[in-house]
């Protein structure tokens, strides 16, 4: 029997056909939003809130309660791993999370529609890597801080998507609903196990506390960003198994997917900062992603970048047995990661807003 028909049942038609009922309500209680903007929309959701709005209200008190389950201090194992490997969690990111985000056509429609990914896709990447670093340095995106009114802000957005998807008359009706629970679910796993994963091929193995303390961390924002808390992995075994399920029902990638896929490496071939040729980024995305949905993306394929990316992972293996045996050099690796990232982010922000046109 597939290993998807435990995704194949009432309970999980469900969550294909559910979105986000407090943003949703939230959304609509805000009335016409002030701009397809996460920020400008917490804003709107605090003032209508602070106004008396039941439905703002109910989401502001929902986001900043912390579950029994929820240890911050228990998440700087896998918060410390990250800033040490700063080139790599990117490309890491790159070649691996973002583009299985797109191998579902369901997916993929909806960034199609927003129309932000294809227009600008290397100031959408520098702006995720922002927001990933960001729950890197905040500790997990604890309540009160910046960086949890991002995630706030993330899934108003998502709210503010679906409704306009739904308006357009673009979705077709036989499928799922928009940014669907399951949809939400799968994607936050391409930046857990996907991203552990793809760090893995690329030398940069997590150990078991690592590891569980990144899905613990992921397990967290998913739960700020209104999944519902039944279909949240607990452990990386549960994380494992729902995403296996998951992917073998929804990873094919269609046209959008492909388009997505490609537009975005095409967009970071030769870029900073890693200034890799789009020959080497296909070829880290076949490794990250395996043979099966790189030849559903259409990657094509380079021996000799495979072959290098093969020595580079082993060099990088090499560096990990060297900080095992002297681990004082993990604090400055972890200082130069963090340095690092804040300027790349930084400058690619201002790079690509800058050359955004004035409407």
């Amino acid at each position: 029997m597939s290993v998807a028909s435990s995704v194949e049942n009432a309970q999980w038609a469900r969550f294909r056909a559910l979105g986000d009922p407090l943003a949703d309500a939230a959304l609509i209680e805000i009335g016409p939003a002030p701009a397809a903007d996460p920020t400008a929309l917490v804003r709107a959701l605090q003032h209508r809130a602070t106004a008396g709005g039941p439905a703002c209200r109910a989401l502001l008190d929902a986001v900043n309660v912390v579950p029994a389950w929820v240890d911050f201090d228990g998440m700087v194992p896998a918060l410390h791993r990250s800033e040490a490997h700063a080139l790599l969690s990117g490309l890491s990111l790159l070649t691996g999370s973002l583009i299985e985000s797109f191998a579902s056509p369901e997916s993929a429609l909806v960034l199609v529609g927003a129309g932000r990914l294809r227009a600008h896709p290397r100031l959408r990447l520098y702006e995720t890597a922002r927001f990933v670093h960001d729950i890197v340095v905040s500790g997990g995106a604890p309540p009160g801080t910046p960086t949890h009114r991002s995630v706030l802000g993330v899934r108003l957005m998502h709210a503010f998507v679906r409704a306009r998807i739904r308006e357009s008359g673009r979705w077709p009706a036989t499928w799922e609903c928009p940014i669907s629970q399951e949809a939400t679910v799968g994607t936050l796993m391409t930046f857990s196990h996907v991203f552990a994963r793809s760090m893995g091929n690329l030398g940069v193995v997590f150990t078991r506390a690592e590891r569980s303390a990144q899905q613990h961390m992921w397990r967290w924002i998913g739960h700020v960003l209104g999944i519902e808390p039944s279909i949240l992995p607990a452990s990386v075994e549960a994380e494992s198994t729902l995403y296996v399920a998951l992917t073998e029902r929804r990873n094919t990638p269609d046209s959008n997917s492909r388009a997505l896929a490609h537009g975005l490496l095409n967009a970071m071939a030769r870029q900073p900062p890693f200034h890799l040729p789009l020959s080497a980024l296909f070829a880290l995305s076949r490794r990250n992603l395996g043979d099966a949905l790189a030849d559903a993306f259409e990657m094509p394929r380079s021996t000799a970048w495979e072959a290098a990316i093969s020595g580079l992972a082993s060099a990088t293996s090499g560096r990990a047995r060297v900080e095992r045996v002297l681990p004082f050099t993990r604090p400055l690796a972890r200082h130069l990661g963090r340095r690092l990232t804040r300027h790349v982010v930084a400058r690619g922000l201002r790079t690509e807003s800058s050359e955004m046109p004035i409407n």
